[in-house]
């Protein structure tokens, strides 16, 4: 841009004229040119190519391609820090780099391999550079853009569990004995990467075989979907049972493999042969132990018919022995059967009574009963390869103890849950039990005047309710001023629009009244974007008490791992010296996201840790909320979402009690 000077009379005006680039000042690189999703961080550098040619840089820009267009994700001017534009992109991604010297100028964009979001991130990536350039004494602005489209490479990462159906049958057959001449029909589903010409890899494996070779027949591939970043495929084959299939392995494959059993994901199934199909007497098939390996022979014996026992009519071995040896056996069976049964109903009656004599523990932060059936707790120093261990191989051992959670739970059925008539009272059909709901105090007794849906959990420690509706939230204040409640923790989520339901002061120093209690804002704090403390002053005639109220009011699903411990952190801190001891409240937000139960179950075992736990019980605690508020971790994403925010905390915490370093190395 030239400078130049044009007299007016005595008045002196000068200007600038931008002149196009001569020459390219400012080049883009990705590092690696190919990233490996999951693998390799993305990491985008916008650098000078000729910085002798420039006097000054005024700023460069990072911009990408989202939805058609260029948009500004940060940038660096002279003298200041980098300015992030896409505050969503700053949460996952860092930014380093100056302008000041133009031989050092460089702008380094990074996302850490764990946060890359696939394929958003995977798109065309503009650098915008500024400056001056010296031509024949007078400087000029050059601007300067270069731009590069990120490619990747994905490895497959899901292979469900193969099916196995009868021919020409509609569902899925379990039972994996079959007769000689059944006609199966194995099906294998899941991702193959990035290439859409990858397969699913059937082998087999017979008795008389010592390794997996490849299927030899023809395998029916569907054609492959794209979803995200992946494709995705099925592979089915057709396999007829003969003699020779006394026990017989399947495998399928997904990746890059060259022989059977060395693709990225293996999934295994085993066929074994029920022999000849028998017209006389009935087969018996006797079911392997759990402690029997999965090669383990099927024994067969064969007993005859009651009519053939009763007609003479049966084999020749029936008249071998004679009548009285076969009633003998059906006598003896009988006779066993009832004892086994016997010892079973003592052995559950034992069960009961040591589990009500179960060791309590009752510090404020390790209170659990412990019961038979809960997993045991896991050491500290083995918590985060424990997770590891539970996350991997598509979370196979999560979903197990998952599920085992909810036939655990599903012992406290919905009948047992209050049935109030009042359905205005409730937001969701998710309502508290009558053991431990949260009883108003009314003038009435009935019930009907002393509900509200709230349940009291943990031991007292928490009340998880649901987000005050405009005719409950005189209930609610209520609530908190008879708990004696110090603090409450509001969970809502992103661009939810509340204002219409707003339960308490929206401004400073304003007073609302909610029947008997006067409600005052007396300050708000912005602590974070996210994140903002209020702090109540609750009055009832001459009496007062103080209530804080942490309201998150942007619960992002790709960072909750990092929020909720920190914000754990921000409540404890701030709520040190607090001398009122009653419980917190929790609740979510208007629509169906409810994070209470994650967020008071990792609450809950933080404080147990830093107060000197040495072991970690996430199976136990979560079976402890789940038996006293319905629904309160209505998903298996929100049960591994416990998991993930507990392993960051221990990692990253200094204030957790240090460990071997041999216990955090990577479980393989």
């Amino acid at each position: 841009m030239k400078k130049r000077k044009i007299e007016i009379g005595s008045l002196v005006v000068f200007f600038y004229l931008v002149l196009p680039a001569r020459s390219q000042h400012v080049q883009i690189q990705a590092v690696p040119p190919t990233v490996k999703y999951l693998e390799n961080d993305l990491v985008i550098i916008c650098s000078i190519t000729n910085p002798s040619s420039l006097i000054a840089i005024i700023s460069l820009e990072l911009l990408r391609n989202a939805s058609g267009s260029f948009q500004t994700i940060v940038s660096i001017k002279q003298d200041q820090k980098p300015h992030w534009i896409n505050t969503l992109l700053e949460r996952r991604a860092t930014v380093s780099g100056s302008v000041n010297d133009t031989n050092s100028a460089e702008l380094k964009f990074s996302i850490d391999n764990k946060n890359v979001l696939c394929p958003e991130d995977f798109t065309t990536y503009k650098c915008n550079m500024s400056g001056y350039v010296n031509i024949m004494n007078s400087n000029y602005i050059v601007q300067n853009e270069d731009q590069i489209t990120i490619t990747y490479t994905s490895k497959p990462t899901v292979l469900n569990e193969p099916t196995v159906q009868i021919y020409n049958s509609g569902s899925d057959t379990k039972e994996r004995r079959f007769p000689d001449k059944t006609v199966l029909k194995l099906t294998c589903q899941g991702e193959i990467g990035t290439n859409p010409k990858k397969i699913i890899r059937w082998c087999i494996k017979k008795a008389s075989q010592h390794s997996f070779v490849v299927f030899p027949l023809t395998t029916n591939h569907t054609v492959p979907s794209r979803f995200g970043c992946q494709y995705t495929r099925s592979s089915t084959i057709v396999y007829n049972i003969t003699s020779e299939d006394e026990f017989t392995q399947f495998l399928c494959e997904t990746g890059d493999y060259e022989l059977c059993g060395t693709g990225s994901i293996i999934r295994y199934v085993n066929i074994s042969n029920l022999g000849k199909s028998y017209t006389e007497g009935t087969k018996v098939t006797s079911r392997p132990s759990i402690s029997t390996t999965r090669t383990a022979k099927t024994q067969t014996m064969m007993i005859p018919t009651l009519h053939q026992v009763s007609t003479g009519n049966s084999t020749s071995s029936v008249n071998k022995h004679g009548l009285g040896y076969y009633l003998y056996i059906y006598f003896g069976v009988a006779i066993g059967s009832v004892l086994i049964l016997f010892a079973a109903v003592c052995g559950c009656v034992k069960r009961k009574l040591n589990r009500g004599n179960a060791k309590r523990i009752t510090s404020l932060y390790t209170y659990l009963q412990i019961y038979e059936g809960i997993r045991e707790s896991v050491a500290l120093h083995r918590f985060v390869n424990h997770v590891i261990t539970l996350l991997k191989n598509d979370e196979e051992e999560l979903t197990e103890e998952y599920q085992a959670l909810l036939q655990s739970s599903e012992r406290i059925t919905a009948g047992t849950a209050i049935s109030m008539g009042i359905p205005s009272k409730n937001r969701s059909g998710v309502v508290p039990y009558e053991f431990n709901r949260v009883k108003l105090q009314k003038r009435e007794s009935s019930s009907s005047n002393n509900y509200i849906n709230a349940s009291i959990v943990l031991n007292g420690l928490y009340i998880m309710t649901q987000y005050p509706l405009q005719r409950t939230t005189a209930d609610f204040w209520q609530m908190l001023w008879e708990q004696n409640v110090p603090s409450i923790i509001a969970l809502t989520e992103k661009y939810e629009e509340i204002k219409n339901e707003c339960y308490y002061p929206s401004k400073d120093c304003v007073v609302r009244s909610f029947g008997r209690i006067d409600v005052e804002l007396l300050a708000t704090f912005n602590i974070s974007e996210d994140l903002t403390l209020r702090n109540f002053k609750l009055s009832r005639g001459k009496q007062t008490k103080n209530v804080g109220h942490f309201h998150v009011t942007n619960l992002d699903i790709s960072f909750l791992q990092e929020q909720i411990p920190s914000l754990v952190s921000i409540v404890e801190q701030t709520n040190k010296g607090i001398t009122i001891h009653g419980p917190r409240v929790v609740h979510g937000s208007c629509s169906d996201m409810d994070l209470s139960g994650v967020y008071i179950v990792v609450d809950f075992l933080m404080n147990s840790i830093l107060s000197g736990s040495d072991s970690i019980d996430v199976y136990g605690t979560t079976l402890k909320v789940l038996k006293e508020r319905m629904s309160s971790i209505h998903s298996e994403d929100q049960y591994s979402l416990i998991y993930t925010c507990l392993q960051r905390f221990v990692q990253n915490s200094t204030e957790v009690k240090k460990v071997k370093p041999s216990s955090y190395e990577n479980v393989t």
